[in-house]
């Protein structure tokens, strides 16, 4: 027996049996611990490293492959002298000069490996691991989540249709996944915020961890999932609560606002009936006259009627769209002209081109713009001078629509605390301080901004909004997208 003690320690140990000698490498002699007396000879080694049984299915087992000109690589137990037992892998080839044989310690890799499996597998967190437009595996947990019943289901899943055309931001769910997938790997870690859609096509909203990897020397990522359904709808639910409290605020001015009109039609109504008994009769213009106010008034009524369904409605799925601020502007006024009026404020509104349109969500953009009337409604009440004047203005690649009122603005140390939930200026019972709030998130996921103005002499709100904000075709994302 001769041992071979190579410079250095290399990564793999190595043994090779060549001519009935068998040849060590030092790190060999290491992984072993028996040192250099205590190392049996070339047809012993094997049973006094990994046990008599073991050692012969292995060196059948590797014989056999060598036969078949095929690898030959397996994992076993290695006794080491002190008794301490580590994992080895072991490959081997087979030549006229002999064998050799590499033995690489992977024990913590494996155990590591099994530590990572055991919070896969039990993680309430759903884990994906994918590579390329392949998924490779995934936990229980992105199961359930994904509505499937079983791994096999899963890996299988048609992720054409796993996400929708748009993300809650606006952009096109094929390109910002794109876009996830490449700064994950460029920066070692990207966390984001990501729509899905389960198997039945319930909406799925996570928080998506990305983390490259690499698999089979092969780049690939692993997504870990955190479920924020429930905390979304209780955000909708939030936002929803928050809507019907601003028309709360304005339900009285709002059915005097419907009253007056009714009565308008009934008052022209009974006098057409009693001129119709009457012995002439109404003269063909009175008739046109009375048609036109009723008609008009009719009019106003269903613009009313017709803004409170829309802005009752859910708006967490409504889809961005072009909308001409004007007619939203109408829309939105709507609700709060009666309240203005009976307060005495003065509205003025400017909209600087006729046809100006923005890519935005309706339903959302009329909430954001009415809590800032009623909170501008609500400072000036008490002031002997009372208007607000909304203008809406193109700038470049952009829109601003700015709402400023007859106050002297909002005091420095209060700017920053504004925005924040249920800070409110307001006294008990007269806001919930989620106003401001909410309005900020709105703007903020239609890529756009909402700031208070403080160069202004008055109190000054101006939104800025892309004049689009999302981007090609309803194409859904394949499956390497997150």
């Amino acid at each position: 027996m001769e041992f071979h003690l190579a410079q250095g320690a290399p990564l793999e140990a190595v043994v090779r049996i060549q001519a009935g000698r068998l040849i060590c490498d030092d790190a060999a002699l290491a992984l072993s611990g028996y040192g250099r007396g205590g190392f049996p000879g070339p047809e012993a080694w094997l049973e006094r490293l990994f046990g008599e049984e073991r050692a012969t299915g292995l060196r059948a087992f590797h014989r056999e492959r060598h036969a078949r000109g095929l690898p030959a690589k397996s994992v076993a137990t290695l006794h080491r002298g002190n008794g301490e037992s580590r994992l080895v892998e072991l490959m081997s080839t087979s030549s006229t000069e002999g064998e050799t044989w590499l033995l690489l310690d992977v024990t913590e890799r494996l155990q590591a490996e099994e530590r990572f499996r055991v919070i896969f597998e039990n993680s309430r967190d759903a884990y994906l691991v994918f590579d390329g437009d392949e998924i490779l595996d995934c936990n229980p947990a992105a199961i359930a989540l994904m509505g499937c019943a079983d791994r096999n289901e899963a890996l299988h899943f048609d992720f054409d249709a796993f996400s929708p055309p748009f993300q809650p931001d606006g952009r096109n769910s094929l390109e910002k996944a794109e876009a996830m997938n490449r700064e994950a790997h460029l920066h070692g870690f990207k966390r984001f915020e990501w729509q899905h859609q389960r198997r039945d096509g319930t909406p799925l909203f996570v928080e998506v961890t990305l983390i490259p990897v690499r698999i089979s020397l092969k780049p690939a990522l692993v997504a870990i999932w955190r479920d924020l359904s429930e905390q979304k709808l209780a955000e909708a639910r939030l936002v929803q609560s928050s809507k019907m409290a601003e028309l709360g605020r304005m339900s009285g001015a709002l059915a005097h606002e419907i009253n007056n009109p009714l009565t308008v039609i009934r008052c022209r109504a009974e006098r057409l009936e009693m001129e119709l008994d009457g012995p002439s009769g109404p003269s063909p213009e009175e008739i046109r006259d009375a048609i036109q106010a009723i008609t008009s008034t009719v009019d106003r009524i269903a613009l009313i009627v017709r803004g409170l369904r829309n802005f009752g409605r859910d708006s967490v799925q409504e889809p961005p769209a072009p909308t001409e601020l004007r007619h939203l502007l109408n829309e939105t006024l709507a609700f709060c002209e009666a309240r203005l009026r009976r307060g005495g404020v003065t509205l003025e509104v400017s909209v600087d081109e006729p046809t100006l349109s923005v890519e935005c969500r309706p339903v959302q953009l009329s909430q954001v713009l009415l809590n800032l009337l009623n909170n501008a409604f609500d400072a000036i009440e008490p002031l002997p001078s009372r208007w607000i004047r909304v203008e809406a203005r193109r700038g470049d690649q952009l829109v601003e629509i700015s709402v400023t009122d007859s106050g002297k603005g909002i005091p420095p140390e209060l700017r920053e605390k504004i925005m924040q939930p249920f800070f409110s200026t307001k006294g008990i019972g007269k806001g919930t301080g989620l106003g401001l709030s909410i309005s900020h998130d709105i703007i903020e996921a239609h890529c756009g901004s909402l700031e208070l103005d403080p160069a202004s002499r008055h109190t000054r709100f101006v939104i800025r909004l892309p004049m689009t904000f999302s981007r090609g075709a309803a194409a859904a994302p394949p499956a390497r997208a997150t």
